[in-house]
């Protein structure tokens, strides 16, 4: 069972920093950090996440998404290389976030989700769902050969299954509608 903390602790105020950094130095030192966190051992591992946690969703909207999208490449990119150090990175940051307060999780599921479906290519996407199942399980699969071809979510949708009218949706008034015993909104 866990217990939720009253306050989160302190902020790493070196962490949201590194949003002013050109991406490619950006990916580069969060990739650092990673390596620095994943030498630890987990209890260590968890207070310096809280730490950059508490900093990183503190920062403004534009700062936050700029942030986590380069965290989450990172993290895609040990994945790609180690996916067991991917996956207890990825195991740290939820116990942790099993800790904070419930508004603050709500935005992380928000936000890595947006990243998702906006920023990351359909692979790239796939390979965090296999990382954070719980953060994307809401959020449904694109058509991938659609998106991998070049297409868009839009055209994806449109491929899917034409709708059906909205009375079929009860089949009792799809019966009654077909058998002629519906008339004028009144089944007889």
């Amino acid at each position: 069972m866990t217990t939720q903390r009253s306050a989160p602790r302190s902020s790493d105020s070196t962490w949201p920093g590194l949003v002013t950094l050109e991406p490619q130095l950006r990916a580069t030192a969060i990739r650092e950090r990673f390596e620095l966190l994943l030498a630890l051992p987990d209890g260590e591992m968890d207070i310096n996440l809280e730490e950059m946690i508490v900093a990183e969703y503190a920062l403004d909207v534009a700062g936050l998404y700029t942030l986590t999208a380069s965290r989450l490449r990172a993290l895609l990119g040990i994945a790609e290389q180690d996916p067991e150090r991917a996956r207890r990175l990825q195991r740290a940051y939820d116990r942790v976030f099993d800790h904070l307060p419930g508004a603050l999780a709500m935005r992380r599921t928000v936000v890595v989700q947006t990243i998702a479906r906006t920023e990351l290519s359909v692979q790239e996407a796939e390979l965090l769902r296999g990382l954070a199942p719980s953060l994307l399980e809401q959020l449904p699969r694109a058509a991938t050969s659609v998106l991998s071809s070049g297409g868009t979510p839009q055209t994806a949708a449109a491929q899917g299954e034409e709708r059906k009218p909205w009375w079929k949706a009860w089949p009792g008034l799809s019966i009654a509608r077909s058998c002629g015993c519906l008339r004028y909104g009144t089944a007889r």
